[in-house]
């Protein structure tokens, strides 16, 4: 949708008064600027109405992908979580589990990085500098292919501490930039464009925070012989249970003895079960795992700071990749 048409008839001169003819200096400094942002744009590339670029906001990193969504399918069998095939620099496909808690791009695969053209940027540490909650190497030069989607120029850290069950993580820094929908019950994931993502009328909005690259949702909890409280929790796609809770939530509820009612964004999720779990984050009471969502369809929208999720009942077979 467009705005309103706006029209100078007059213009304000240097001495207050007007003159018809001319617009302000704002103004023609503002067209300036934007008609330049759109010619580098259609050098660049996205001339091309089927085409989309867009850069990381810290690196020179684009990435292009089609109009329609990018579609990747879900990895079937015993992995936790929702991982997804990808390729490095045209290599070998390896297994990369979305985690939404993990802050980049992670691998602890050295081998698939040991090739010509890589460049190992230095030791990186992320998180509090007493108690990292990442340490390794920067790895850059990364091309990495997810379905229609391709990173160029990426950078991939090289956890000390890697992943033991995947080759690696795709966490926010790569999910920010996009709209991660999944639907189990189809094995797909779907990955739009943020400016073309249009949720079914029938999704429940549930706003998430965004803080330290990290998505929260506030939620409340009750148990079925009546306690109740609201908390913040981390999002954590790659937790498989359904809720986990610090040691103070979990006293409070207590320690999931009873299956526990959720609501979010005017969506009520009943007979969850949680437990007491380890828990670092001062931000958050606890986490909201994949389990809590495995039966719905639903869209991590960090770039709106939505969790879109859908009713059971919504099921559009018309959908691309059906």
């Amino acid at each position: 949708a467009t705005g309103p048409r706006l029209a100078y008839p007059l213009a304000a001169c240097p001495n207050g008064r007007t003159s018809p003819g001319r617009m302000p200096d704002f103004v023609q400094r503002a067209r300036f600027r934007w008609a330049m942002a759109a010619g580098l744009l259609l050098v660049g590339g996205c001339g091309d109405i089927n085409s989309f670029r867009f850069y990381h906001a810290n690196r020179a990193a684009p990435a292009t992908w089609n109009a329609e969504p990018g579609l990747v399918r879900l990895a079937p069998g015993d992995q936790e979580g929702l991982v997804i095939p990808v390729k490095i620099n045209g290599g070998n496909v390896l297994m990369f589990r979305l985690d939404t808690l993990a802050p980049v791009l992670v691998t602890g695969n050295e081998a698939i990085l040991s090739g010509p053209g890589f460049r190992t940027a230095g030791p990186v540490s992320i998180g509090p500098e007493e108690a990292p909650t990442w340490s390794g190497r920067a790895v850059e030069n990364i091309d990495l292919a997810l379905g229609d989607l391709v990173l160029k120029e990426h950078a991939i850290l090289l956890a000390d501490v890697p992943p033991d069950d995947v080759d690696g993580l795709i966490g926010y820094d790569l999910l920010r930039r996009a709209v991660a929908e999944a639907d189990a019950d189809r094995e797909v994931l779907r990955l739009h464009r943020p400016n073309s993502f249009r949720p079914s009328r029938t999704a429940a909005a549930v706003p998430l925070v965004l803080a330290d690259r990290r998505p929260y949702v506030d939620v409340h909890v009750e148990t079925s012989d009546g306690r109740g409280a609201y908390l913040r929790l981390g999002l954590a796609l790659a937790e498989p249970d359904e809720l986990v809770l610090g040691p103070a939530a979990a006293s409070a509820l207590g320690d999931g003895a009873s299956p526990l009612a959720l609501t979010l964004g005017g969506i009520r999720l009943q007979g969850l079960r949680a437990r007491r779990g380890e828990h670092n984050d001062e931000a958050a009471d606890g986490r909201l795992g994949l389990g809590a969502l495995r039966d719905r369809r639903f869209a991590v929208d960090l770039p709106g700071a939505f969790l879109w999720i859908y009713p059971p009942e919504d099921d559009d077979p018309t959908r691309p990749g059906e």
